[in-house]
């Protein structure tokens, strides 16, 4: 009767283990999907960006880094298109930055439209794409001397 009570011991101790780990599994898979579907301000050697940033941020070169860039995202929202950003520090000048990114973009099926300033004293450059992974790219380059912040938005495909 001893080992009998010693097997029932063991299954219930498997068995509350196993709900109490389905449990935490099903509570974890449903926190960590809804803290990668929008997300800022993230490293760029941090977990959340390894697993869940959108592709194509992967692949974006950096010129002239001199701030780490700092990466947000956000799916797929109701009516809303899916959207991502690399905001970075770059020492480089403004036609350095300009000249880069139109040869980088311009590879990625992106054509661009003439720059123009956008508000807040920022040159900003547009391209429309026929990229699988985004449709349209924004290049914001702020005016300063010295460490400019550049901002580089994606509007993504559905």
């Amino acid at each position: 009767m001893e080992s009998l009570s010693t097997t029932q011991r063991k299954i219930a101790k498997i068995f509350s283990f196993s709900v109490i780990g389905g449990i935490f599994g099903y509570a974890l898979f449903f926190v960590l999907a809804w803290s990668t579907f929008e997300v800022s301000g993230i490293e760029r050697n941090s977990l959340t960006f390894y697993f869940a940033a959108p592709n194509h941020l992967n692949s974006v070169e950096l010129i002239g880094e001199c701030e780490k860039p700092k990466y947000q995202w956000k799916g797929r929202d109701g009516e809303g298109v899916p959207f991502s950003s690399i905001e970075f520090g770059s020492t480089s000048s403004i036609a350095q930055i300009s000249d880069f990114y139109e040869t980088v973009f311009s590879k990625q099926i992106c054509k661009s439209a003439n720059p123009k300033t956008a508000s807040n004293s920022k040159l900003l450059l547009d391209f429309n794409c026929k990229n699988e992974s985004f449709v349209s790219v924004k290049v914001f380059i702020d005016t300063k001397v010295g460490c400019k912040n550049v901002t580089i938005d994606f509007v993504e495909n559905n």
